[in-house]
């Protein structure tokens, strides 16, 4: 669709004028008073005729302000529209035409009542009769209510269209017209004049406007055409005309060559129009370029000029109307995607200006609507009536007021009046009054709060009245009076006016009475007075009992409470007037009478319900008269009555008192019956050990009311609250029951299965103080549920610190990746997807446990089912441990994914689901909320978001979708979704015009959103420029913003949560790669954000991730406790805390809470105590450390009870126990800490333990002991200590103790706690055991081991050992075999006649005999071979070690080294010894290789500088060199050459190592000394401009002298010494360098930044510089950026002085040098001399230039004169010479001194005009004196040539006797050749003169030595050439 143009046209024929009906002229206009003051009320003239029904619009001032853009729809790709007509009904419904030029079409769109609703889609018209032929643009009129269309073709015809009475008709009559003359015509507007329509129609073709009369009928069209040449213009195209006042004005847009038009058509429409009516406006509108269309807005006094190309609306303000010039300003506020438009119309509807522009290239339109600028009272103005008051304005300036008539045939006309209110403020005025009574004086008091004004008038029905402030005036006459009220302040005036209605004075009123004339009865008083002469509300009435007013109704029900004689007074008034009118009434005493009622409760089972009346009356002898409501009725004085029908019933109790008569009646008393249950609750979804939310409805009728809840939660628990909330504790449907009791007695029971499902994922809550100080422990408190494990991170601050950016990998060059998403599955492994819009692929990627580890290569998912077309974005959900991918296609289908169990899985299910309704959708996110999912996209065609119900089982979608339409959206590209509390919110990107939106979700996400619920927060990002991606970081608060471009993401700030405004900020540390990135997922693991993004431009893709911030003690913290303790914090801000919690399931969730941290420092705090005994005090001592603290408050039972404020209290404690101990502190500063303890208090009097033994209760017999006291605390808090009969002490809980001889033997066990310990003995009774021993004789494996028994003691009756082998014996020390090498659990056990029997086990351990081996590196003679030991024993350790070296030498390390002096065969032995003293000894020759030679050679060491290492090192011819390395300052080389920088002096080991062909390798060491280098600096002076500055080399070496110095003056020049001079020539920063050399060879150099300063400019002037004697002259220094002076005058020797100016007398004939030095702060100097002479008389003018200027003709000469001689030239006269023939003298008048120059401009001046010259010559005359004579006097004329510009004057004198001169003017400097010929041609002379100067130049030439005759003198310059006769006499 390509969209050229868009008109909009109201069915309004003329702005002004709407025509006659019936010969009756129907004209809108109106007067406004001109120049008000501020707060000035406003009385608009309406001055209207023949209108039926008026719209004010006062707010009209909207178009100066930016519009409001807005895309309302798309035009399908295959229809290019050209022009769009917007036209409203009589009936108010409006219709859009677009005509469609490529396919030869005309769409209908309809708007309904108002443009600023949305279209509907195009429907194309059916056109009989005629046909289009490349349409361009359509105008629509109605006529006799009948609507016609006309539509011009490009190839020339017109197109009539009838659409009868209905606009909306889509199946028209066509009528063609051709031969108009039109050439490829491109705007049309129809419009009336007269009885006539007339076409005007724009030529692309042939520049012209062809005006087409249609005629007076358009059901019968003949049409005539006149044309209108637009000179100048070229390609018109965009057409406007409007009539203003009585003519007709078009303008007109030239596209070709850029310009616009204005055509002045006069007061009819069919004249012709010459070019003296067509004005090119292009001036006024700068930057014009390509205008398309054009459009003037009614009497706006504004037209909109729409360019091509981008943002090119431009709006033309014609302040002094459409016949003057426009002031031009580019309209601000539109979309990005506001380019390309060929046609913007506006139209008027209501009180709005709203335009509909269209895009030829994206096909979308725009519609542009105004905001309205209401100020004061304007804004409650009756607009509808026909001239409204109360209109005045608040600010100065220009105002607009529309007035729109309406006739009653449904025509309408504007106008619109502008009106300047002044800066000046008006006074406020008001006035009231009185009485509305005729004949009785009015009181008309003024109202005035600024108190400003100076003067009243009061004019009473337009007559004038008194000058006072308030006013009095009586009405003789009834009816309508008119009151105005004039004020001024002296600058400003203002009005009140009002009408007041003057009515009759009131008549006597009437009244009658009803009811028993008792007192405690309602008694009725009927007011009759005849009130119908008066209006509603003017007549009031009061009542007066006893002259006590009772009521102000007009008929009053009054209630006696005493009997009397009562006087009843009624007062009719109206304001100023007033009668009344008494009766005197007798009022007997009656009973009180009321009446009560209870029950009315509905019983089921019968369908009635029974209600118990009371009535209480004060007297006994009464009847009662019960009227129930319901038909029925009692004489009992409290009955019963029984309700069949539910419903409301009006009860009354009638009494007749027998004793009075007395008959009263109660006020009637509602009784409602209700069938309905009464009461009801409605339950939140329920989940485990989340709180269902019972809603508790009281469902009782009126006169009732619940007055007890008792709810039963399934047995779970109770409440007697309305609407409790209660969480049961696991999924279970629970019967809920809810019994209620009302106030009249009633009682309900109802039951309601409640389903509480199973939790899915952890509901968090913690909750933490809003702030705390530094230092100060953080009390959390976790209300979390359904977590079965915690992870608290203390650091989650991160988020505020630049990231951490890292390229992860790049894709194919034909994968371009628009969207990232990750994933974690329940195992925890993280997965990347990326899908690839361009090849129609997604990626997946495998991260392992952690996106923080590298992605593996990029593996293109098979997909079966299913295939993807352009995919954009990609989600990822898990069900039942499947997991599901929804993808998004460009063409507007969705991809269903199903991966199983394994998101791993690369072959994967696909379903696609289309007909969603998708337009262009480029973000998808999917989320579960409550039992179902909810997937929502985001859509670039519509700027709509899609909401897809996928429903609660993913295996099996059946989606739905819900649209929401972002307002203000263009482009919609981001998304992304979050619950904050219980509030879904989404934040949406929008492309194209560069905005973000929130979106409210609600509750729920598949309630519907309006545009209520959508929030731009586009202000709150400043410069956001084309947003990509969106993602909200989980309950962060923090959103971040992608932006297409360079480094474009953005931080967004939700520091009030989601629904709040956000902080923008530039997110930082990104790469410079970091570009064009459209996706970015952030994802969530254990502790840190990490986000994954692809450039779809460079195909890289980046992780970002933030980097982790601990401070105090949180690195340390127990993070997986439920409420961790110890968190504090180092310093002061905004702190983060996230709780992350894990669901049985898997499932994680995290909430993040802020809390601050203030500056206030906290007092560290904890505390010991001494005692956990209960029998004793426990004394608690705390510590500090910053001795600050000045309260302390100790609860030590944990009951929030202050039990102590000492620093250091005791306390006992009643009963054992845990108890928590609280101690809280706080400082002067304000700041607390808090520390908790949780101690145990134990009871420890009863100690216990037990014995066990084995062989009898004998000495030597182990005895087994173990504590069995009771309720101790942990081990760690008790002691143990066993004490046995004195004989030995042990500590710990259970032990083992065998006594060394018989008796008895105490065994005590003392247990300790901190604070007391008690104690237990036992007694008991040991015999005497034999005592054990044995020993082994060799532990090297061997065919027989003995054992050698070692046991004492009396009465042994025999042995029994276990050898641990298999074998046993009873002999006394046996021998045994052990097979193979272990440990053996040996055992003898020895039995006595006493019965005891004692046993000893020792574990014997059999060793191998070693295998002794060895290695050896490679041996070489002269170098160290390490030998290494391998000796074995298979379970012993080798312990010693004996070598013998060939007879060299010994040792008896394991692992020695030794070096052998020469190559040869060497025999070497190893003994190697067991632990178990098991040896062997081995024997093995080895050969030992011959080694190189090494040396080297090293160079001069420096500090600082390159030392060289030259190896020297020879192998032999069969022996090679095959490896060399250097060890050199901790460094390692191998090339032969090595050179090393040391940084610091000193001595350093240097080390060769050289292998040869042998692999013999041999190194030398030498130490190198590294010289310190000198200390290098030089120093500077006199550092200015063109002055030598002075360098000095200020270096030290006092170790190594320095031999020589170079210095380098910038790259300018050099020099050597310890001193140096250079002159810098200009200002600056020069780097200077010195080179220094030592004796010891080192080489060092420094360069410095040498600024060198300004010299000042040393200047002066003087009053002369050649004089007489004796003269004096004045010096005036003139020097620029000096600060001081010298003068010297003369020799120079000695400055004459130091003053800024001076004067000098010279009374001696010479020259004298004047110099002038000058300095500044810099200490720079500059020297300027001039010299003055001071010599005898002389004259010397010079003529040093001619210029001149031309006026008209007219040439005015200006010379510049030079006094070079000693004399001053005073009124001397110039000759001007013209052609050789005329000579005009004139005087200089003034003086030219020595020495000085003037510009003069003379007198004479040259007519040119008419008056061909060719030069003029110019001559200064010197004044002589009798002895002076002229010095130079050919310096004294200089010539202008007119010529070509090349001439020679004839020379003179001539005939010639010696010297002969001539002037040669020439054009320009160059050279110039002169030649004397003799008459034969013979050359005499020739001289080449060089670089001549422009103008005038004399020469002479020496004639005297030429011969009589007569010579031709030739001059030739560049190509010019003049030839003279010269006569020599």
């Amino acid at each position: 669709m390509r969209l050229l143009k868009l008109k909009l046209f109201p069915l309004v024929i003329m702005p002004f004028l709407l025509g006659s009906i019936d010969g009756v002229s129907q004209t809108v206009s109106f007067s406004v008073p001109s120049d008000p003051c501020i707060d000035q009320s406003i009385y608009p003239v309406n001055n209207s005729v023949g209108i039926d029904s008026y719209t004010w619009d006062f707010c009209s001032s909207d178009l100066t302000s930016s519009p409001e853009a807005t895309t309302v729809g798309s035009i399908v790709s295959s229809v290019t529209l050209i022009s769009m007509t917007m036209v409203s009904t009589t009936d108010g419904l409006w219709y859009g035409f677009g005509v469609s030029r490529d396919n030869n079409n005309v769409y209908q769109f309809s708007y309904g009542g108002s443009l600023l609703f949305e279209p509907t889609a195009a429907v194309e018209l059916v056109v009989g009769g005629a046909s289009f032929s490349s349409p361009y643009d359509m105008s629509v009129v109605e006529q006799g209510g009948n609507y016609y269309g006309f539509v011009i073709n490009g190839s020339g015809s017109l197109v009539k269209l009838d659409f009868g009475s209905d606009l909306g008709n889509t199946s028209v009559i066509g009528t063609s017209f051709s031969d108009l003359g039109l050439s490829t015509p491109r705007s049309i507007e129809v419009m009336q004049e007269g009885g006539s329509f007339y076409g005007v129609v724009s030529n692309f073709g042939d520049s012209k406007l062809t005006i087409i009369n249609l005629g007076s009928d358009l059901s019968s069209v003949s049409p005539t055409v006149l044309d209108v040449l637009i000179t100048g213009g070229s390609g018109l195209l965009g057409l406007s005309i409007e009539k203003e006042g009585s003519t007709w004005y078009g303008l007109v847009s030239s596209f070709s060559n850029s310009k616009l038009f204005r055509v002045d058509f006069g007061n009819v429409l069919n004249d012709a129009v010459t070019s003296d009516n067509v004005t090119d406006l292009s001036a006024h509108v700068p930057g014009l370029s390509l205008p398309t269309d054009v459009e003037i807005l009614g009497s706006e006094g504004i037209a909109f000029l729409q360019q091509d190309g981008v943002n090119g609306l431009r709006k033309l303000s014609f302040a002094s109307g459409l016949s003057g010039d426009p002031t031009a300003s580019l309209v601000g506020g539109l979309p990005l995607g506001y380019t390309n438009v060929y046609g913007i119309d506006f139209s008027f509807q209501g009180t709005d200006w709203v335009g509909i522009g269209a895009n030829y290239s994206s096909k979308d339109f725009y519609r542009i609507s105004f905001p309205r600028i209401c100020e004061g009272s304007l804004g409650s103005v009756d607009v509808t009536a026909s001239e409204p008051a109360g209109v005045s304005y608040t600010s100065s300036g220009t105002k607009y007021i529309r007035l729109t008539g309406t006739h009653s045939g449904g025509s309408k006309a504007s106008i619109v009046k502008s009106l300047e209110v002044g800066s000046g403020v008006s006074p406020d005025i008001d006035f009231s009054y009185d009485n509305i009574c005729v004949d009785n004086p009015v009181n008309f008091v003024s109202i005035n709060e600024s108190d400003d004004i100076v003067s009243y008038d009061w004019f009473f029905d337009g007559v004038a009245g008194p000058s006072t402030q308030d006013a009095s005036m009586s009405f003789s006459s009834t009816g309508v009076h008119t009151i105005r009220l004039e004020v001024s302040n002296g600058s400003c005036t203002n009005e009140v006016e009002k009408e007041i209605t003057v009515y009759p004075a009131v008549t006597v009123p009437s009244f009658t009475s009803s009811g028993s004339l008792c007192t405690n009865n309602q008694i009725n008083f009927t007011n009759t007075s005849d009130d119908s002469g008066y209006p509603a509300g003017v007549v009031s009435y009061k009542w007066y009992v006893n002259d006590e007013q009772v009521s102000i109704e007009a008929s009053p029900m009054l209630t006696f409470s005493s009997a009397g004689d009562y006087t009843v007074k009624v007062e009719r008034i109206i304001p100023g007037c007033q009668s009344e009118y008494s009766e005197l009434f007798s009022i007997a005493e009656g009973p009180t009478v009321s009446f009560s009622y209870n029950g009315g409760c509905w019983d089921t089972a019968t369908s009635q319900a029974l209600v118990q009346f009371s009535s209480t009356v004060s007297s006994a002898d009464v009847v009662y008269d019960w009227d129930f409501g319901d038909g029925q009725s009692s004489g009992l004085a409290s009955p019963e009555h029984t309700y069949t029908l539910a419903g409301d019933y009006e009860v009354f109790l009638e009494v007749t008192d027998n004793v009075s008569g007395c008959i009263i009646t109660t006020t009637g008393q509602t009784v409602t019956i209700t069938d309905q249950p009464l009461a009801d609750f409605t339950p939140t979804t329920g989940v485990e050990n989340i709180a269902v939310q019972f809603i508790g409805v009281d469902q009782t009728g009126e006169g009732d009311a619940i007055s007890s809840w008792a709810w039963d939660f399934g047995g779970q628990g109770s409440s007697t609250d309305q609407s409790p909330a209660f969480a049961f504790s696991s999924p279970s449907t629970y019967d809920v029951a809810l019994t209620v009791s009302t106030a009249n007695g009633c009682g309900y029971t109802l039951h309601k299965d409640v389903e509480i499902g199973a939790s899915t994922k952890a509901e968090l809550n913690i909750t933490v103080p809003a702030e705390i100080c530094i230092g100060e422990g953080l009390l959390i408190e976790n209300n979390s549920v359904n977590a079965v494990s915690y992870t608290w991170d203390f650091c989650s601050s991160d988020l505020a610190s630049s990231p951490e950016v890292a390229i992860l990998g790049s894709m194919a060059s034909s994968v371009t990746l628009i969207g990232m998403t990750t994933a974690s599955s329940t195992d925890g492994l993280w997965y990347g997807f990326g899908v690839s819009r361009d090849n129609n692929n997604v990626y997946q990627f495998s991260y392992g446990g952690s996106l923080l580890f590298e992605p593996t290569a990029a593996v293109e998912l098979v997909v079966g089912g299913a295939s993807f077309s352009s995919p954009y974005d990609m989600s990822v959900v898990e069900q039942g441990g499947n997991y599901y991918g929804f993808v998004i296609n460009g063409s507007g289908s969705l991809v269903k994914l199903d991966f199983g169990s394994d998101l791993g899985n690369t072959s994967v299910i696909g379903t696609s689901f289309s007909d969603l309704g998708l337009s262009t959708p480029r973000s998808i996110e999917v989320m579960q909320e409550g039992g179902s999912f909810y997937g929502v996209v985001s859509n670039f065609g519509d700027s709509k978001l899609t909401i897809i119900n996928l429903g609660s089982d993913l295996s099996s979608v059946s989606p739905t979708v819900l649209d929401v339409l972002i307002t203000g959206g263009s482009g919609l590209l981001g998304l992304s979704i979050e619950k904050e509390g219980s509030t879904w919110y989404g934040l949406v990107s929008s492309f194209s015009n560069s905005k973000l939106f929130r979106v409210d979700f609600g509750n729920v996400l598949n309630d519907a959103v309006t545009s209520d619920n959508v929030t731009d927060l586009s202000a709150h990002v400043p410069g956001l420029s084309l947003p990509t991606d969106v993602e909200i970081l989980g309950s962060e608060g923090i959103a971040f913003l992608q932006q297409d471009g360079v480094n474009g993401l953005r931080k967004l700030s939700f520091a009030s949560g989601l629904s709040g405004d956000p902080t923008a900020s530039l997110v930082g540390g990104l790469p410079l790669g970091y570009t064009n990135v459209y996706g970015i997922d952030f994802s969530f693991q254990g502790t840190d954000w990490v986000g994954i993004g692809a450039n779809y431009s460079s195909k890289d893709f980046y992780r970002i991730s933030f980097p982790r911030i601990c401070e105090g003690s949180l690195g340390s913290v127990d993070v997986t406790a439920s409420e961790p303790a110890g968190v504090s914090y180092t310093s002061s801000g905004t702190k983060y805390i996230r709780l992350t919690g894990t669901h049985s399931g898997g499932s994680k969730a995290s909430i993040v809470k802020s809390l601050e941290v203030g500056s206030g420092v906290s007092p560290d705090i904890d505390f010991s105590y001494d005692n956990i005994c209960l029998s004793a005090p426990t004394t608690f001592t705390s510590t500090n450390l910053s001795g600050d603290i000045t309260t302390y408050s100790w609860d030590f039972d944990g009951d929030g009870i202050e039990d102590s404020t000492d620093p250091n209290p005791t306390y006992q404690f009643s009963s054992a126990g845990e108890y928590e101990v609280i101690l809280t502190v706080q400082n002067d500063g304000g700041c607390s800490n808090t520390a908790r303890q949780t101690i145990g208090i134990y009871d420890i009097s009863e100690p216990d333990f037990s014995l066990t033994y084995n062989g009898g209760l004998c000495s030597n017999n182990t005895l087994s002991l173990k504590d069995g006291t009771p309720d101790l605390p942990p081990d760690s808090l008790v002691t143990w200590t066993w004490d046995f009969n004195g004989e030995a002490t042990i500590q710990g809980k259970d032990t083992t103790y065998a006594f060394a001889t018989a008796g008895e033997k105490i065994i005590t066990l003392t247990v300790g706690i901190p604070g007391c310990e008690a104690s237990v003995s036992k007694t008991i009774n040991l015999l005497e055991g034999p005592t054990v021993g044995f020993t082994v004789g060799s532990n090297c494996i061997s065919p027989t081991t003995q054992f050698n028994n070692t046991t004492t003691g009396d009465g042994i009756t025999g042995y029994t050992w276990d050898f641990g082998n298999g074998y046993t014996s009873s002999t006394k020390s046996p021998e045994t075999f052990f097979k193979t090498i272990g440990d053996y659990q040996v055992s003898l056990t020895v039995r006595n006649d006493l019965g005891c029997e004692t046993t000893l086990t020792k574990k014997v351990a059999i060793s191998a005999i070693p295998k002794p081996d060895f290695k050896h590196d490679l041996a070489c003679s002269g170098a160290a071979v390490q030998f290494t030991d391998q000796s074995t024993a298979e379970n012993a350790n080798i312990t010693e070690w004996s070598w013998d070296f060939a007879g060299l030498g010994t040792s008896n390390e394991r692992n020695p080294i030794f070096e052998f002096p020469t190559a040869g065969k060497y025999t070497i032995k190893l003994s190697a010894s067991s632990n178990y003293g098991c040896s062997k000894i081995l024997t093995r020759e080895i050969d030992v290789l011959p080694s190189p030679t090494v040396a080297f050679l090293i160079n001069t060491g420096c500090e600082g500088q390159a030392t060289t290492f030259v190896d020297q090192s020879a192998g032999s011819a069969n022996n090679p060199i095959v490896d060399r390395l250097w060890s050199i300052n901790n460094q390692f080389y191998s090339a032969p050459t090595v050179n090393e920088v040391f940084k610091n002096p000193g001595s350093y080991d240097v080390t060769l190592q050289i292998t040869t062909k042998n692999l013999c390798t041999i190194s030398l060491t030498k130490t190198l000394q590294v010289n310190e280098l000198p200390s290098v600096d030089f120093g500077f002076i006199s550092a200015c401009v063109n002055e030598l500055t002075e360098f000095s080399d200020l270096s030290t070496s006092p170790d190594d002298p320095i031999i020589s110095r170079k210095w380098d003056f910038a790259g300018q020049a050099s020099a050597n010494g310890p001193k140096a001079y250079y002159q810098f020539k200009q200002a600056g920063n020069y780097n200077v360098s010195l080179f220094l050399k030592t004796e010891k060879g080192c080489e060092i150099s420094i360069s410095k930044n040498v600024t060198i300063n300004n010299s000042p400019v040393a200047a002066f002037s003087h009053s002369l510089s050649v004089g007489q004697l004796p003269v004096t002259v004045n010096f005036t220094n003139e020097s620029n950026g000096a600060t001081a002076y010298s003068w010297f005058v003369g020799d120079g020797v000695a400055s004459v002085s130091n003053e800024q100016d001076i004067s000098q007398v010279f009374d001696k004939e010479g020259d004298y040098l004047v110099s002038l030095v000058a300095y500044n702060e810099f200490g720079c100097s500059d020297t300027t001399s001039t010299v003055v002479t001071v010599a005898l008389p002389k004259v010397d003018l010079q003529l040093r230039s001619v210029n001149y200027t031309d006026t008209e003709g007219k040439l005015k000469f200006i010379l510049n004169i030079a006094n070079r001689g000693s004399i001053a030239q005073t009124n001397f006269p110039i000759e001007i010479v013209v052609d050789d023939r005329v000579t005009i003298s004139e005087k200089y008048s003034g003086t030219v001194a020595p020495g000085k120059s003037v510009s003069h401009s003379l007198q004479f001046e040259l007519v040119t005009t008419n008056n061909p010259v060719e030069k003029v010559c110019i001559k200064l005359v010197p004044i002589l004196k009798d002895t002076e004579f002229e010095f130079s006097p050919h310096d004294n004329t200089n010539c202008l040539s007119f010529t070509e510009g090349f001439l020679v004057n004839n020379p003179y004198p001539n005939p010639v006797d010696d010297r002969l001169t001539f002037e040669l003017i020439l054009p320009e400097a160059g050279d110039a050749e002169i030649t004397v010929l003799s008459m034969t041609g013979q050359p005499m002379f020739s001289e080449k003169y060089y670089t001549l100067k422009a103008g005038l130049t004399a020469v002479s030439l020496q004639m005297a030595h030429y011969t009589k005759g007569i010579y031709l003198l030739r001059v030739q310059s560049k190509g010019n050439e003049a030839v003279r006769r010269v006569v020599k006499r």
